[in-house]
C-alpha cells in the first residue's frame, strides 16, 4: 500500500495542548510517507508527547500516554470505556498506536534523529533549533 503525505494524519501534544497534524508557532511539523519531523524554531525547549497516527477519535481504539506518572503513562483507550493503564517495555514508551476501519498505524520515535539532548528524556522534544522525527508504519489489518 503506497500512502501520500495527504493521508498521513496524526495527533500530538506539545506543552499540554493537543494538536491534529500541524502546530502553529512554536513547532514546525513536516511529514512524508514514513516520517513525522518536528522542528523547534523558538528559543525555548518544546515538550512533545502522545504522537499517534491518524487523529484521536472516541469511536476507535488507540494507545498513547495519559497523566504524568514517571513509569507508566501508557493507556489503552477503547470506545465507550475508561482508559486502561498498560505496561509496556522501556523501548515502547514513545510508541503510538491507532486503528481506522481496516487499517492500523504505529508511530515510534526515531533515535537516529536525536543529535543533542538525552534519549531518556522522553517528553523533551526539542531544544531550540533541534529536530526530532518519528517513524510511521501503516498497514491493512
Amino acid at each position: 500500500m503506497r500512502l501520500t503525505t495527504a493521508f498521513l494524519l496524526f495527533s500530538f501534544t506539545a506543552h499540554a495542548q493537543l494538536f491534529d497534524y500541524a502546530a502553529t508557532g512554536r513547532l514546525q511539523v513536516t511529514s512524508d510517507s514514513t516520517k513525522i519531523i518536528f522542528t523547534n524554531n523558538t528559543k525555548d525547549t518544546v515538550r512533545l508527547s502522545n504522537v499517534i497516527p491518524f487523529t484521536r477519535n472516541e469511536h476507535y481504539p488507540y494507545i498513547t500516554g495519559l497523566g504524568n506518572h514517571p513509569l507508566s503513562r501508557t493507556h489503552l483507550f477503547l470506545p465507550g470505556k475508561k482508559p486502561v493503564n498498560v505496561i509496556v517495555p522501556d523501548n515502547a514508551w514513545e510508541l503510538g498506536f491507532n486503528v481506522r476501519e481496516d487499517i492500523f498505524g504505529l508511530a515510534r520515535r526515531d533515535l537516529s534523529s536525536l543529535k543533542t539532548g538525552n534519549e531518556k528524556d522522553l517528553k523533551r522534544c526539542c531544544i531550540p533549533t533541534e529536530e526530532r522525527s518519528l517513524t510511521v508504519f501503516i498497514s491493512k489489518i
